[in-house]
C-alpha cells in the first residue's frame, strides 16, 4: 500500500497547509476526491478567501453550503465509490449558525445578531475566517457525518491563526480585562446603567475613546452573548485536542522555490514546536522528465528518425533536421539539470527536517487544473512520487 493511502485510510481530518502560489488547494482537492474514489463519504472545505476549489471541483452552489460534487468517470471501476462534498466557508453564515445553535432563545438571538457591534465584529474582526474554520470543523466532526474531513487553509500565516485559534479564543475569554467587561455588563442588568457612573475603571478607561451610546451597544452585546462564553472556551479546547489527536494529520504542501520551501520550514518548526506532527510535505511544480542521463543517444536517434518520417518536414535539408535534433537534445538536457537543481534544493531542505518524513514530489503540469478528471491525474502522479526525507 502507498505511504499517501496509508496516511489518508487512518484520518478523519486533513489539514494542508503552506504559502500562497504552491498549489495547495488542489493538492487538498486531489486528496478528498482520493479517499471519495476508494469509498469514502469525504468533504473538502476551504478557508482559503481566493475561492481556488470553487473553479477546481466545478462548484455551483452558494457560499457556505455543502455541496454535493459529481466525480462521475473518476470512479469508474471502483466496486464501491463513495461520495465527495465541498464547502466555501462563509464567516458571517458560521458566525450566525453558532448563535443560532448555542443560544436558547430566539429573541436573544435577534438581539444578538441584529446588535450593531456584533454586524462590526462579523465584518471586521481579526482572524475570524480562521476562527469560524475551528468552529465548523469542531461541528461537523461531532455531526459525524463524513469519514473523512480535508482542510484547506489560506497561506502560511494565516493558516497558522487557524491551528492557534484555540489557545487564542481561550485567552480572550480568560483574561482579567474581559472579565472586567462582563462583569460590568451583568452588574449593569441587575442594577440599571446608572452603576456606571461609580464604575471609574470601566467608563473613565473606556468610554473616553469610544463614547458613551457605542460603549452602552457594547455591553448590551456582551451581556446578551454571556451565555456562550463556556461554549466558547470548551469547544476551542476540545478542537485542540481533535488537532494533536492521532485521527488528524498534517499536510504542508511547497513547491522547490527558495521563498516556498522557506515558509514550509517556518510552518514544520512552528507546528512541531506547538506539539503537532507533521505527516507528510507534499512538493509541487517539480520539473521532472520521462527520461535518464543515458537516454540521449537513442532520444536523439529517435527524434532524427521521426523528423525524417513526417512527410511535411521532408523539404528540409538533413543538415537542418540535425541541427534541430540536437537542439532539442540540448533543451532535454537543460530540463534534466534543472530536475536535478530542484532535487538538490529539495534535498538540503528535507535534510533539516525528521528523516523519516514521507515527502512527494509531483511532477509540474502543463495547465491548470480545472476538473475532477485533472484532479484524479494530479493525485495519480502524487502516488508514484513518495520517498522520505531521508532519502532524497
Amino acid at each position: 500500500m502507498n505511504q499517501l493511502s496509508e496516511i489518508i485510510d487512518r484520518k478523519k481530518v486533513i489539514v494542508c497547509l503552506g504559502s500562497g502560489g504552491v498549489g495547495k488547494t488542489t493538492t487538498s482537492a486531489a486528496i478528498a476526491l482520493y479517499a471519495a474514489v476508494k469509498g469514502r463519504r469525504v468533504l473538502c472545505i476551504t478557508v482559503d478567501p481566493a475561492k481556488r476549489l470553487r473553479s477546481a471541483l466545478n462548484l455551483k452552489g452558494r457560499c457556505g453550503e455543502i455541496e454535493k460534487v459529481d466525480i462521475g468517470q473518476c470512479a469508474e471501476g471502483e466496486k464501491k465509490p463513495g461520495e465527495l462534498y465541498a464547502q466555501l466557508l462563509d464567516t458571517r453564515a458560521e458566525l450566525d449558525r453558532i448563535v443560532g445553535r448555542y443560544v436558547r432563545e430566539p429573541q436573544v438571538v435577534e438581539k444578538i445578531t441584529g446588535s450593531p457591534f456584533y454586524q462590526q465584529v462579523a465584518a471586521h474582526l481579526s482572524g475570524s475566517e480562521e476562527y469560524m474554520a475551528m468552529e465548523r470543523l469542531h461541528h461537523l466532526v461531532r455531526e459525524d457525518n463524513f469519514d473523512l474531513i480535508v482542510m484547506d487553509t489560506p497561506p502560511s500565516r494565516h493558516a497558522l491563526d487557524f491551528i492557534d485559534a484555540p489557545r487564542r479564543i481561550n485567552d480572550l475569554f480568560s483574561s482579567e480585562t474581559f472579565r472586567l467587561f462582563v462583569h460590568a455588563s451583568t452588574s449593569t442588568a441587575r442594577l440599571g446603567l446608572n452603576v456606571l457612573k461609580w464604575n471609574r475603571i470601566v467608563v473613565g478607561g473606556v468610554s473616553r475613546f469610544l463614547g458613551r451610546e457605542t460603549f452602552l451597544e457594547i455591553l448590551d452585546f456582551m451581556l446578551n452573548f454571556h451565555d456562550m462564553y463556556d461554549g466558547f472556551k470548551e469547544r476551542a479546547a476540545q478542537v485542540k485536542e481533535m488537532l494533536k489527536s492521532a485521527e488528524t494529520g498534517f499536510m504542508i504542501v511547497s513547491t522547490p522555490e527558495g521563498l516556498s520551501l522557506n515558509e514550509a520550514k517556518f510552518l514544520y518548526d512552528t507546528l512541531s514546536g506547538e506539539g503537532f506532527r507533521i505527516d507528510c510535505l507534499v512538493i509541487n511544480k517539480i520539473f521532472k522528465p520521462d527520461f535518464e542521463p543515458g537516454d540521449f543517444g537513442k532520444l536523439s536517434l529517435k527524434f532524427k528518425e521521426s523528423l525524417r518520417g513526417d512527410g511535411q518536414l521532408r523539404i528540409f535539408s538533413d543538415e537542418l533536421l540535425k541541427r534541430t535534433a540536437r537542439d532539442s537534445i540540448s533543451a532535454a538536457r537543460n530540463f534534466l539539470d534543472i530536475y536535478e537543481a530542484q532535487k538538490r534544493q529539495v534535498a538540503e531542505f528535507t535534510g533539516k527536517l525528521r528523516p523519516d518524513l514521507p515527502v512527494c514530489l509531483v511532477p509540474i503540469f502543463e495547465s491548470d487544473i480545472h476538473n475532477v478528471e485533472g484532479l484524479k491525474s494530479f493525485y495519480v502522479k502524487m502516488f508514484g512520487g513518495w520517498e522520505t526525507s531521508g532519502d532524497i
